[in-house]
């Protein structure tokens, strides 16, 4: 009977070791598929709010050019973090997920953000000559295109990282289930030895 209950603990304990290690993942983790895929929109969405950052630069000059540090970081960031999660996509599964939608929200915000700021340039300068609006126009509609598009992207990568979340979750109550039934059956070990 011992014997039994030790092979029976061990297996378990094996089993629960082995999804906390990552192996014999749960289909219900993001995939190495999802992720890329998930890596390959963001690309194409921080080119655009690259060009739009650019856009802004070149129209507004020197004042957006101190105020797009942070858009510069974002994008400087995305690169580093796009060449890291290509080579390991399971990384976004733990805390890199999370800071992936984070940075998706803060650049679709930041877009939103200059949007306005050049239509209230384009309003201003309508009011002097109503041609010098339209590079301020154009520039509102660039930075409107670049927020939508990161703030779709950013709700898939949410998405994703929700439904890692939830899989971790389910993970950790399989844990808690398979350390009862290993405490249960300690317990009636010990209750056999007595």
């Amino acid at each position: 009977m011992k014997r039994v209950a030790t092979i029976i603990l061990t297996v378990l304990l094996f089993t629960v070791a082995t999804r906390i290690a990552g192996y014999g993942q749960d289909k219900s983790f993001p995939s190495d598929d999802d992720i890329n895929l998930a890596i390959s929109q963001t690309n194409v969405a921080m080119v655009q709010y690259r060009l739009a950052v650019e856009q802004e630069e070149r129209l507004m000059g020197k004042v957006a050019a101190d105020a797009n540090a942070r858009d510069r970081k974002t994008l400087e960031n995305w690169g580093f973090a796009s060449k890291a999660l290509s080579s390991k996509p399971q990384m976004f599964n733990s805390v890199v997920g999370f800071d992936f939608v984070l940075m998706l929200d803060e650049a679709s915000r930041n877009e939103a953000l200059c949007s306005v700021s050049a239509l209230s340039k384009a309003a201003i300068a309508a009011v002097q000559d109503a041609s010098k609006a339209t590079p301020f126009i154009n520039l509102s509609n660039t930075c409107m295109d670049a927020s939508t598009l990161l703030f779709t992207v950013r709700e898939g990568v949410a998405a994703l990282y929700q439904k890692y979340v939830e899989a971790e979750e389910r993970l950790a109550d399989k844990g808690i289930e398979v350390a009862g039934k290993c405490a249960d059956a300690l317990k009636k070990e010990a209750a056999i030895k007595k």
